[in-house]
């Protein structure tokens, strides 16, 4: 068994989500939560073949190094004597990125000077064994590089200690990019953010799941996977078998890229994966997924976006229209979702005071025996809602500090 550790990073805030996706495939007590991610330990083959089946995490590190350091300058000079000829293709690109914990980053002013640091170790190396270094591509390149420093803050000795780590990203694409959104489409949620909330709401899949604000459907597409258990890379999967496009950098990684057999059994397994969601999508029956939205272009995406899954466009029912007068197509229990604007320009907030308003209005109205939620990232906005949250959890869509509300309507 080859055991290594791997950082999964997420969304800060649905960690707990993440720990709970991977449990379906590795133990809990070789997790360890952080903020922003969970490192993990396990054997590298399992990791890579459950990377298709993964939900919640953005990214997925594989550790190459970690040292302890006082000074800037250390960081070069211990990375000059790292192997990067091992990673890194002379006709390959690559980037380099850096972060900080919160108490490390009182010490250090500027990531990028840290990941020049790195670039040049890997730029003179590289000369060494080739007389010229690989290229920079700081959108799509062929090895992403992640460094991670954090103060070492049990340090007995005289001089502050920082850890340094550097890792390698496996994944390439985020994992929460999962193929089906339009080209250019801007969504209020990430895929993965959307998973995670619906991971919160205890959703028992017998019982109807409402969007009323669906906009393009992520929520409505992520319930479907989740419910189905479909494999949530399954459409970058299957244009690796058709076209022939690399579902994920680590393939195109040389030490992956030398272990024959194992690509071999890696790829035999997502093989496996494609075979079992082709059979669950073309056994699919109706849903009890309905969605609702004001714009009438929700159902048109909804279509190209279940077209690309082969479903008919029946299979997940939309409605166009406003929430309040739109009627559930079923009766409780359940669970009605809505991510309305949180009114980040000006000249908003007096009419979503009245949306906010309405929507508890229409809960009571129409939504009884229901669990209602609303994800928002104005906690303000919440105080026109004429109803008294069941819980609220905290969570972040990107640098927006959110809330999840639920309202038990009974």
């Amino acid at each position: 068994m080859t055991i290594k550790q791997f950082y999964l990073s997420c969304p800060k805030g649905i960690e707990n989500a993440l720990i709970r996706d991977l449990s379906h495939f590795f133990e809990k007590e070789m997790m360890e939560k952080t903020n922003g991610g969970v490192r993990l330990k396990a054997e590298q083959k399992d990791l890579l073949k459950s990377l298709p089946l993964l939900r919640i995490p953005s990214r997925v590190y594989l550790e190459l190094d970690t040292f302890k350091f006082k000074k800037e300058k250390d960081i070069f000079h211990r990375l000059r004597k790292f192997p990067w000829g091992d990673w890194v293709q002379i006709d390959q690109t690559f980037k380099i990125n850096t972060s900080f914990d919160r108490a490390s980053a009182e010490s250090f002013n500027n990531s990028m000077y840290l990941s020049l640091l790195a670039k040049d170790a890997l730029a003179d190396t590289m000369r060494e064994l080739h007389d010229e270094r690989p290229n920079v591509d700081t959108k799509n390149p062929h090895c992403h590089f992640f460094s991670r420093i954090e103060k070492i803050t049990d340090n007995k000795g005289p001089h502050t200690l920082f850890n340094y780590t550097l890792y390698i990203d496996l994944t390439g694409t985020p994992l929460c990019h999962r193929g089906y959104r339009e080209r250019g489409h801007s969504a209020p949620l990430r895929e993965n953010l959307a998973a995670a909330l619906i991971d919160e709401l205890n959703w028992n899949f017998d019982e109807p799941f409402i969007d009323v604000m669906c906009g393009s459907g992520t929520v409505l597409i992520e319930a479907l996977l989740f419910k189905n258990k479909i494999a949530p890379s399954y459409l970058r999967l299957n244009n690796f078998f058709e076209r022939g496009f690399t579902p994920f950098a680590f393939m195109e990684l040389m030490p992956f890229k030398k272990d024959k057999e194992l690509i071999e059994e890696i790829e035999n397994h997502y093989g496996e994966i494609v075979d079992k969601v082709q059979q669950t999508l073309n056994n699919l029956p109706i849903q009890n997924i309905f969605g609702n939205d004001s714009d009438g272009r929700s159902k048109s995406m909804m279509t190209n976006t279940l077209q690309k899954f082969g479903l008919d466009r029946n299979i997940i029912a939309i409605n166009n229209g406003e929430f309040k007068d739109f009627e559930p197509p079923k009766t409780g229990p359940g669970v009605i979702f809505c991510n309305p604007p949180y009114g980040e320009r000006m000249g908003e907030l007096d009419d979503l005071k009245e949306m906010y308003y309405n929507l508890g209005e229409y809960f009571k109205a129409h939504c009884q025996n229901f669990s209602c939620f609303i994800f928002t990232g104005n906690i303000e906005l919440r105080k026109a809602i004429s109803l008294k949250t069941s819980s609220r959890k905290e969570f972040k869509n990107g640098k927006i500090d959110c809330r999840l509300l639920q309202y038990n309507i009974y």
